[in-house]
């Protein structure tokens, strides 16, 4: 895990679950920077219930972390490359481009407020 992403975790005012899913999320991505595992799956390596996989990822999205693409029960999640990266410069270049493109406007512009 980056430092980065250590420091972001340590100033997210998250549940104690919420940090377990992040870092779970960090561990599913490996190089890609991509999760596909079903939230059920995560649900029960974690212990938790299905839907509250749902909603810390909500506050992951909010801090920036992670970020769904697809549905909101199995879709794919994106894991922010600029906190996680393990490849190339021109990989995590290309990476970031595409997080950038997946992300809601609105977040993206109260982060930088």
């Amino acid at each position: 895990m980056g430092r980065v992403l250590r420091m972001k975790l340590r100033l997210a005012n998250l549940p104690a679950d919420g940090y377990r899913l992040a870092l779970l999320l960090e561990e599913e991505a490996n190089y890609s920077g991509v999760v596909f595992k079903p939230f059920g799956d995560m649900a029960k390596e974690l212990g938790i219930h299905p839907s509250r996989i749902s909603r810390l990822l909500t506050m992951l999205e909010k801090e920036g972390i992670a970020q769904r693409v697809g549905n909101r029960k199995s879709g794919t999640i994106l894991v922010n490359p600029t906190y996680h990266w393990r490849g190339n410069a021109t990989d995590q270049h290309k990476a970031i481009e595409v997080w950038s493109a997946n992300r809601p406007y609105n977040l993206i512009q109260s982060k930088t407020a």
